[in-house]
């Protein structure tokens, strides 16, 4: 089939093709890195986080420091809340970059000539 294809076309349309498979792998495997980092980076900070919570648990020896450590919990939940936002917009933010980037191969890889346009992510 891919012969008949360059046949036809003369080997421009197989390369073209070849072309848009290419720079959508890419786009793909630039974004799976991407992603896997900030999962690797997540994956460690809430580990430290956890850590940092079981030692200050251990570290409870008497009414004093109970006190403390239920005291301190309102700055840990806000601590842990910005971090989850932080986290939530990266990751929306890396979803609308692979978004944005796909719709520029796509239309830019569409064929000419009677072809609708796609329409733009709202």
């Amino acid at each position: 089939m891919i012969d008949k294809l360059g046949s036809k076309t003369g080997g421009s349309g197989v390369e073209a093709l070849l072309n848009s498979f290419q720079e959508f792998n890419r786009l793909n495997l630039s974004t799976a890195g991407k992603l896997a980092n900030f999962q690797l980076d997540v994956l460690q900070a809430y580990a430290d986080f956890g850590f940092a919570e079981l030692r200050a648990v251990l570290a409870i020896k008497d009414s004093k420091t109970l006190k403390e450590f239920v005291g301190g919990r309102a700055k840990v939940a806000e601590e842990l809340g910005k971090r989850l936002q932080a986290d939530a917009k990266t990751l929306i933010d890396l979803g609308n970059d692979y978004s944005a980037e796909a719709q520029k191969l796509l239309r830019a890889n569409l064929p000419t000539g009677g072809s609708r346009p796609v329409a733009a992510a709202a």
